[in-house]
């Protein structure tokens, strides 16, 4: 039998509140099938992961969570990523809970700029819309399938397959992109 645990971050957030709030919620409608409740920040903007033992739920956890969110009066605050205990243990830990940090953004510049040069011109966290979480800024954007391929080497050498999701554009597009 596994105990509760609550590891509350530093600052407490006010969605952080609507977590704790949410899991009572979720385990009052569906007992034990809520197996986590936390914080997350996804590449498609979910910011709030749900474990569930029976991903059959998924349509009335929404449904749930959609009642929850209009009961406080903040509907569309919560944005779900709803998968079974299966699926999250699974996931290699290291990649899905790994943000970009200042080190790898420099690593990654550092190894760029060995193979290309001067042709990159910038290597920058950057958060797209479509989950893009680094921008590189180049000279020449036809180095695109090369540079997607180095990025894939760097990852492997590192043990972070899947990390970078990089969006490439020309040093003329960075200014219509920004």
């Amino acid at each position: 039998m596994m105990t509760l645990k609550i590891i509350l971050p530093d600052k407490i957030t006010e969605i952080d509140k609507i977590i704790l709030r949410l899991a009572e919620f979720l385990i009052d409608k569906f007992e034990n099938q809520i197996v986590r409740v936390e914080r997350f920040e996804g590449w498609d903007g979910s910011n709030i992961r749900i474990v569930v033992k029976d991903i059959g739920l998924l349509e009335e956890i929404i449904k749930a969570i959609g009642e929850f969110e209009a009961r406080l009066g903040i509907t569309g605050t919560i944005v779900p990523r709803i998968v079974s205990e299966d699926e999250f243990n699974t996931l290699p830990k290291h990649v899905s809970e790994m943000k970009i940090s200042d080190d790898l953004v420099l690593r990654l510049r550092e190894y760029l700029n060995e193979k290309f040069g001067d042709e990159i011109v910038r290597v920058e966290r950057f958060e797209g819309w479509d989950g893009s979480n680094i921008r590189i800024v180049v000279k020449d954007i036809g180095l695109l399938e090369e540079i997607i391929k180095a990025i894939g080497e760097f990852e492997a050498r590192l043990g972070i397959t899947g990390t970078i999701v990089p969006r490439i554009v020309s040093e003329d597009e960075t200014d219509r992109v920004c």
